[in-house]
């Protein structure tokens, strides 16, 4: 009777750990997943900064060179105030998850050097 009882309990602890255990493995693969994606909306907030990608207008790519091709972001910009130089620029990165597509989005104020150089 102790046997039975010993093989019924560690057989529910054995499941519940299993569980535990693929639980634990999805939540740091979508952690994975989310800094892997900060790390792009990065990439594209250095690329505006740097002139790479026009910071006065609209626009969207991907990483096809940097060999994510799958990867993609979209870059919406406004001015903001009154300064011309000064916009509100948000990145939206996006990249697939099985059947659908997660997304990471961020907003930031940033001077847009070339229109300082233009007016030069």
């Amino acid at each position: 009777m102790e046997m039975l009882i010993s093989s019924i309990l560690l057989g529910t602890v054995m499941v519940v750990l299993i569980q535990a255990i693929g639980l634990a493995t999805r939540f740091s693969s979508q952690a994975h997943r989310e800094a892997q994606g900060l790390q792009f909306l990065e990439t594209v907030f250095v690329k505006l900064k740097a002139g790479a990608i026009p910071m006065n207008e609209d626009s969207d790519g991907d990483f096809e060179e940097e060999g994510f091709a799958q990867i993609r972001y979209e870059v919406t910009s406004e001015s903001y105030a009154e300064d011309q130089a000064l916009h509100k620029v948000t990145v939206s990165v996006f990249w697939p998850a099985g059947a659908g597509e997660n997304s990471l989005e961020g907003t930031r104020l940033m001077m847009d050097t070339s229109a300082e150089e233009e007016d030069r």
